[in-house]
């Protein structure tokens, strides 16, 4: 057992990246392991997750799910409630209202059994994900990144859009929520550029393309037949879009340039409003650490 870490080492080495994953899993997974280089337990989730979100398709089919792991390591309450603000859910019963005491001593000695029960079930759903959280120590942030990536690089954008969404309405950490405000700007700002840089290359390939329908059309045709390759090469290469539309005799370029352009004014609203949206985010996250913050509260009615 003790030589995990060597094979995990070896199958990395070899390009065997599902293996290589589910090895570290596998480590992670014993916390008697003592690693005989005296790599630390926060050094071997780091590089579990490098990985694993650099090579998110070899982990799937070795049968990582890495979504499940950093949900079930760092305590996900999405959906839940637990994020601190059932605090707020509490209605007074009428004995509250009244000024009397609601849950006296007798009633407490009457229904013992009852509440104790539950208290007992709600202090099992509460402590876990702390304990987790303490034993990830600062690596919460981090691995919440670190899935948003994993669906990134697998091509599932909408997933990691919700996962950085999922992340800043969990955690309660200022360094967790700017590390991951940060990677989500950063995706962002990343998809208008790419965006961008595919519009101006299609409008480059549309120039090029108008340029070759310039060609006198009287011409005699090539005895070689290469004329009839070369349009053959171009209608690979621009697609069937192109093809259909030198069939028919040229289009609207203008109709062609509409979905592009609204794919990029809407990657740009992304971008604003998730600016605009940092100051409450935060101030949910400070509220998040201390819900009866008076001066967090005022600044977010003003908010």
């Amino acid at each position: 057992p003790s030589a995990r870490e060597l094979l995990a080492d070896l199958c990395l080495k070899y390009d065997r990246w599902g293996e290589g994953a589910a090895t570290l899993v596998s480590i992670l997974n014993d916390s008697a392991y003592l690693s005989p280089r005296g790599t630390t337990r926060h050094e071997m989730w780091l590089r579990f997750a490098d990985v694993v979100t650099e090579h998110p398709h070899e982990a799937r089919r070795a049968g990582v799910d890495f979504d499940a792991i950093v949900r079930a390591a760092v305590g996900s309450t999405s959906m839940s409630g637990t994020d601190g603000w059932d605090v707020f859910d509490h209605l007074p019963s009428k004995e509250e209202a009244g000024g009397g005491v609601a849950g006296s001593v007798d009633d407490n000695v009457a229904g013992g059994s009852k509440d104790d029960g539950n208290d007992a079930t709600a202090a099992t759903t509460t402590t876990r994900p702390q304990s987790n959280l303490a034993n990830l120590g600062e690596l919460e942030g981090t691995l919440w990144t670190k899935l948003a990536n994993y669906h990134i690089n697998s091509g599932e954008f909408e997933l990691a859009r919700s996962v950085y969404e999922e992340a800043m309405e969990n955690v309660s950490r200022v360094r967790d929520f700017s590390l991951i405000f940060d990677e989500y700007m950063k995706f962002e700002e990343g998809v208008v550029e790419a965006m961008m840089e595919l519009m101006e290359e299609e409008d480059e390939d549309g120039e090029a393309v108008g340029d070759d329908r310039g060609v006198v059309a009287g011409d005699a045709p090539d005895p070689s037949g290469r004329e009839g390759e070369d349009k053959e090469d171009l209608d690979i290469l621009l697609g069937d879009a192109y093809a259909k539309d030198r069939n028919d005799g040229g289009g609207e370029g203008d109709e062609d340039d509409a979905p592009a352009s609204a794919d990029i004014e809407l990657a740009l609203a992304r971008a604003e409003n998730l600016t605009s949206r940092r100051p409450l985010l935060l101030n949910r996250v400070l509220l998040r650490q201390n819900p009866h913050n008076v001066g967090e509260w005022t600044k977010r009615s003003t908010l």
